[in-house]
């Protein structure tokens, strides 16, 4: 395995510790009064990789150590050599050794020297593809997981299928949280929303905000999907990859637009219908929602949206 450069490493490493500490006690403060979670978009093969104590052994035991090497070492070689580019042999995954890892794997006439050369260009072309292009970067990032790495506040994935959107739900009506289940409950298998049969209740409901139903059923009825939902979250907070509650309120107030999303507070508001309004309700409601919720370009942000 490559080493890092050993000048100043143990201040350089203090260093880059406390400030990953502070950093990331200051996100979880943050994700904690936001009432959400820290979304880490990483390979799940590096997200692995950078816990394994031995990255070599890692490398070998994964389905990456059965590729083929001359594709692997072809790669390297050619991205260490372009001529236009600042990643060259003596910047890349910097370290004393790595200036040279070609030339060392051509000449070796060392069996077991050439398999460690091996595993040592498997993880460059691995760490490549993740986008590292120096050691100090790598390095960082395997010190914020093997020290910060705590599930209750940080997730790699966020799912969009029916079952995981409703845990994310919490509409409000008259300052009391209206539980969903006012509405329908998820099927055993847990694909997919059954709605209720309208009652009094919920119809007045739906009598006053015109565009509650369709919009349930655009996000949890027969033809919603998972494409859907994750444009829905990107409608309502900005990002698709916010990974928090979101709160749908039931305002007493009317306005001359249907629903409104509050990006920066993770709300969307349903408005009652007003005189003044221009009566699109009347048109394909579902039309309407789709091109709103369509109009609004998501961002793709990393990690703490």
């Amino acid at each position: 395995m490559p080493q890092p450069l050993q000048d100043n490493s143990a201040v350089r490493k203090s260093t880059i510790s406390q400030i990953l500490e502070k950093e990331t006690k200051q996100m979880i403060s943050l994700a904690k009064a936001a009432g959400t979670k820290i979304f880490l978009r990483i390979d799940p093969r590096l997200f692995d990789l950078l816990q394994s104590e031995n990255y070599m052994e890692y490398l070998n035991n994964s389905k990456k150590s059965q590729q083929n090497l001359k594709n692997l070492y072809d790669f390297v070689n050619y991205i260490n050599n372009q001529t236009n580019n600042t990643t060259n042999n003596r910047t890349f995954l910097v370290n004393k050794y790595s200036h040279n890892i070609i030339s060392r794997f051509k000449k070796s006439e060392n069996k077991l020297t050439k398999n460690g050369l091996k595993r040592e260009i498997r993880l460059r072309r691995f760490a490549i593809e993740c986008g590292f292009t120096t050691w100090i970067q790598f390095e960082k990032m395997q010190l914020f997981i093997q020290q910060f790495w705590n599930p209750e506040y940080f997730i790699l994935e966020i799912k969009f299928d029916i079952e995981s959107f409703i845990k994310r739900i919490k509409i409000i009506f008259n300052d009391k949280i209206l539980p969903l289940g006012t509405f329908g409950k998820l099927s055993e298998d847990k694909r997919k929303f059954i709605f209720k049969q309208i009652n009094r209740f919920t119809n007045n409901i739906f009598t006053e905000y015109v565009f509650l139903l369709p919009f349930l059923k655009y996000t949890l009825g027969e033809k919603s999907t998972d494409e859907k939902r994750q444009k829905t979250i990107a409608f309502i907070t900005g990002s698709s990859y916010y990974p928090g509650k979101l709160e749908i309120i039931l305002s007493d107030s009317t306005a001359s637009y249907p629903f409104k999303a509050q990006a920066c507070f993770y709300k969307l508001y349903f408005y009652k219908s007003s005189p003044e309004n221009p009566q699109v309700e009347i048109n394909n409601k579902n039309k309407f929602i789709e091109t709103e919720i369509n109009a609004k370009k998501s961002t793709q942000s990393f990690g703490f949206v």
